[in-house]
């Protein structure tokens, strides 16, 4: 038996070419992604671990997992029916999950712009089959993974990410390193 993230079964027969593994995230402006990759720098002189490459900086909204290709028309047509306002995501905390072994920069507060968007695709995704999480959302960039903390995380200027759109993202591992691409794009318009 194969079992993807949430613990359902995944049909065996399906070939390695038709299963994406996909989620639905914010993915940074240049601007904003030179500061995330400034943090991660401050981030690394104070802990041990992988620092998260450049391209791959992002947040996750909504984490689909392994599915079908057939199934990704309708996780296109879930996410073209979201609507919301651009918003602005203020990020000024670092902090980490030792058990986890990653440390994170995330927001304080979550807008209520960016809670409604994760609430919107969780009720959209459910004909498409997904269960959302039981767990709180917590909004957060991962900076570094396998990361031990060795000295006091620094304090930081809070970083205001203009929040104008959100995207599909597939990951794929490439020679042992995760690798994410945009698939897809959806303004917010209000």
């Amino acid at each position: 038996m194969i079992y993807d993230y949430r613990g359902l079964e995944v049909n065996q027969k399906m070939s390695k070419q038709t299963i994406e593994r996909l989620f639905f995230a914010l993915w940074p402006d240049q601007t904003t992604r030179q500061r995330l990759v400034e943090i991660s720098q401050l981030v690394a002189s104070g802990a041990q671990g992988k620092v998260i490459a450049k391209d791959n900086l992002h947040l996750t909204l909504v984490f689909v997992g392994e599915v079908n290709q057939d199934l990704k028309p309708c996780l296109l047509k879930a996410a073209a029916a979201i609507s919301g306002p651009p918003f602005t995501l203020v990020v000024e905390t670092l902090s980490g999950q030792p058990r986890n072994q990653i440390l994170w920069l995330g927001a304080s507060q979550v807008p209520p712009a960016l809670q409604t968007l994760v609430a919107g695709l969780n009720a959209q995704l459910g004909p498409c089959g997904y269960r959302p999480e039981t767990r709180t959302y917590q909004a957060h960039i991962t900076l570094m993974r396998k990361a031990v903390v060795t000295a006091k995380l620094p304090t930081i200027a809070a970083l205001n990410w203009r929040v104008e759109e959100f995207c599909l993202v597939r990951s794929q591992l490439r020679s042992g390193m995760a690798q994410y691409e945009v698939i897809a794009r959806w303004p917010l318009l209000g």
